[in-house]
């Protein structure tokens, strides 16, 4: 990189290589994971592989609402085209939940396991964006303010919006708003290292309770925002979904754990 005016951003590597690495990295610490908790890591290591080949396709498909579609059977062609984080997450998580159910092994074990390791992907695949230009962050003058070339997404979505001309060498200067999911991936998965395995889907549901917090604040600092839902944009919708569904389950568990708490109690057996 090189100073003007801003960090310009010169890629050096290619972001796909950096995807790659992120979810190889994922897999390996789910499958050492899982060892560590006596789980059947074959069972993990299919379940993961599932859910990142179902999750490439579910980013895809999501995708396409913010992309567009090429032709008839782009929907097919999960391959190709930009890819939506939480159509990610959804599809790797049906992926994840098929391939356990088929092995007959405990869901919410080798999930929490998998819920431990994602944000390492996470973090690792966001430098991937940061240098391919794409989920780019809001015009800032901060001094770790970064600037794109002129075929990158950034230059493009700010083209789109009147920020930039044609003849602009760079864009103007944004917030870095990939690392900053990076460096919340990282915080993530410290934190939820740091979460007893027991009760099974602890880890889960604090993952997703988090996770969807931090998204949806991070989610003002991007720079395509296109609010859908009133002021939000439809991945703030999301998000504030998954922090339904994982204070759902956190809830549940909660009450599983005091009525077993409850039937287990001296009372309890001798009334009974």
């Amino acid at each position: 990189m090189s100073l003007v005016a801003a960090l310009v951003v010169e890629p050096v590597v290619d972001p796909a290589e950096l995807w790659a690495a992120g979810f190889l990295a994922a897999l390996a610490w789910a499958v050492l994971a899982s060892r560590r908790r006596r789980l059947d890591a074959r069972a993990t290591f299919w379940a993961a592989l599932a859910g990142g080949v179902l999750g490439l396709w579910g980013g895809h498909l999501v995708g396409l609402l913010d992309y567009g579609a090429d032709g008839p059977w782009t929907w097919a062609r999960f391959w190709t085209g930009g890819k939506s984080w939480h159509g990610g997450l959804v599809g790797g998580a049906a992926g994840a939940l098929l391939a356990l159910r088929l092995l007959r092994q405990p869901v919410l074990r080798h999930a929490d396991v998998l819920a431990g390791a994602l944000p390492l992907g996470y973090a690792i695949g966001r430098v991937g964006c940061f240098m391919h230009g794409d989920d780019y962050g809001a015009p800032a003058t901060l001094p770790w303010s970064v600037r794109y070339h002129p075929d990158t997404e950034a230059f493009w979505g700010q083209l789109r919006d009147g920020l930039v001309s044609p003849a602009d060498p760079l864009t103007v200067p944004v917030h870095p708003v990939q690392l900053y999911h990076a460096l919340f991936g990282i915080l993530l998965l410290v934190a939820l290292g740091q979460v007893p395995t027991e009760p099974p889907g602890r880890r889960l549901g604090l993952l997703l309770v988090l996770y969807g917090a931090g998204r949806f604040a991070l989610e003002w600092l991007r720079g395509e925002r296109r609010p859908a839902l009133g002021p939000l944009t439809l991945h703030q919708g999301v998000a504030l979904g998954l922090v339904t569904a994982g204070s759902a389950l956190l809830l549940a568990i909660a009450r599983r754990r005091k009525a077993n708490a409850a039937a287990a109690a001296p009372g309890a057996a001798a009334a009974s």
